[in-house]
């Protein structure tokens, strides 16, 4: 089996088994202080920081996972194999949260060492997002605002494909990335990285990004991707399109 295809496989069981797990433990919506945890092995990339941000980075739990947001800095957080267990692939993971916040927990860490118990090089990427309100109570009253679906557009009532909404600026988002993956291919020896064989994988708004780095990114060459759970819409397919788990 080619690698491409052999580590989707990976992917799919791996979403699979997050998904279900979810549904058995997610018990509480409650959103709940928390206290920053220590991320010892996070690298920092350089990347700047957030216009108009309201408040320094802030950490919540909700659903039992550990959430980040107001990031201003953006870091790369490596979760590497046992020696001897590498294949030499690597994946960025990029957790989701609508770009306002950040699913460290059940979207990042515990995805990444999944992938390096497989003998795959994991790679944590907590990008920069939109600010949200300093207060805690704030947020939370913004989580918990009502929504309205939105109005059918033209294409949805005559069966044609709907012209795409206006996109996020995701210029921030997608420098994170780039420097991800340009950390990534600089200590590839290092971190026994084969520089072919490195993928992206996303959930949610990391979909969202994950997609969008493959359609614009102007430096970044992955090998394959995995948007999971993330908003579907009409793209531009490349040629040559890469390896793709949705």
């Amino acid at each position: 089996m080619p690698f491409a295809q052999k580590n989707l496989s990976i992917l799919a069981s791996l979403a699979f088994f997050l998904v279900f797990t979810s549904a058995l433990f997610a018990q509480d919506g409650t959103i709940y202080p928390l206290e920053a945890p220590a991320e010892p092995n996070a690298i920092l990339l350089g990347t700047g920081g957030v216009e108009n941000q309201p408040a320094p980075e802030t950490w919540f739990r909700q659903w039992g996972d550990p959430m980040a947001r107001n990031i201003s800095t953006a870091t790369l957080t490596p979760f590497l194999p046992e020696p001897g267990k590498a294949n030499g692939t690597a994946v960025i993971v990029a957790p989701g949260g609508g770009f306002s916040w950040l699913s460290m927990g059940n979207e990042g860490w515990e995805v990444a060492e999944a992938l390096a118990k497989q003998g795959i090089a994991a790679f944590v990427l907590k990008y920069r997002l939109n600010p949200t309100a300093p207060s805690l109570d704030e947020f939370t009253a913004w989580m918990n605002r009502p929504r309205t679906a939105p109005a059918p557009t033209s294409g949805e009532s005559t069966g044609t494909a709907a012209p795409r909404p206006p996109q996020r600026n995701l210029s921030n988002q997608l420098e994170d990335a780039e420097a991800a993956y340009a950390l990534i291919v600089n200590r590839a020896t290092e971190w026994g990285v084969d520089t072919n064989r490195i993928g992206m994988i996303g959930f949610s708004a990391g979909a969202g990004l994950t997609l969008h780095a493959t359609l614009h990114s102007k430096t970044m060459k992955l090998a394959f991707i995995g948007p999971i759970y993330g908003g579907m819409g009409p793209v531009e397919v490349p040629e040559n399109p890469h390896p793709c788990l949705m």
